[in-house]
């Protein structure tokens, strides 16, 4: 079985930087593990994405330890202060950069089933191009939340207005999804199901990031007027 070496360094980089988080001291110390962790988590996600799919009478099967576990976006940020900014940063990042990766992995996933037999609706919908657009835009949100530049609410409105537009966006598509799924013979449901489940948290952790975000920027803002 190849694996992609890219992805095997990354992974060792993570794990030495796992390594490396447990022995910081400071009071901010499990959140920083916690971020370092979670991109050890993603890293590993990512290095078993490299490896050949399993495949059925043709049909890819999902295989559920590609995928990244998804906690509440950014639920780290409670009841950090506003002098946390970097800590804040690296936490959200690694919860966006989680994210992203299953954002890719739905892409992926549905461009694979797109032109299959039995997946006639949603080859004729081109749901691939959505969920391929909406990839790019969590790819790019995750890449800008780590500037710590970006950490102002004013700098961070645009980009919690387009999480809104994302989580739509991934509505959408559970909702098609659903809908193919009640049409479909077995094989096909029991591949689109999973898919439809990854669109609906996608959709949640969106709307708790923008919401976990926003609190955190409030109470900054008032921490400030003190």
């Amino acid at each position: 079985m190849r694996v992609s070496p890219f992805a095997m360094a990354a992974f060792v980089l993570s794990l030495i930087g796992l390594g490396l988080a447990v022995g910081v001291q400071g009071e901010h110390r499990p959140l920083i593990i916690g971020a370092t962790a979670a991109i050890a988590l993603a890293s590993f996600a990512v290095l078993l994405y490299t490896m050949p799919p399993i495949h059925t009478h043709g049909i890819r099967t999902e295989d559920f330890d590609t995928w990244v576990e998804l906690g509440e976006t950014a639920a780290g940020l409670r009841g950090m202060k506003s002098r946390d900014k970097q800590v804040a940063a690296q936490i959200v990042a690694a919860d966006m950069n989680s994210l992203a990766i299953n954002a890719g992995l739905l892409d992926s996933r549905l461009a694979f089933l797109y032109g299959k037999h039995g997946y006639d609706k949603l080859t004729k919908d081109k749901l691939h191009n959505e969920a391929k657009r909406l990839a790019k835009a969590v790819r790019k949100n995750a890449k800008n939340i780590s500037k710590l530049e970006n950490w102002s609410l004013e700098n961070m409105s645009p980009m919690l207005e387009e999480f809104e537009s994302c989580a739509s966006g991934y509505d959408r598509i559970a909702n098609k999804l659903h809908h193919y799924e009640g049409e479909r013979p077995e094989i096909v449901k029991a591949n689109l199901e999973p898919l439809r489940r990854t669109a609906e948290k996608l959709s949640a952790n969106l709307r708790s990031g923008r919401s976990n975000l926003e609190n955190y920027f409030k109470r900054a803002g008032k921490s400030r007027r003190a």
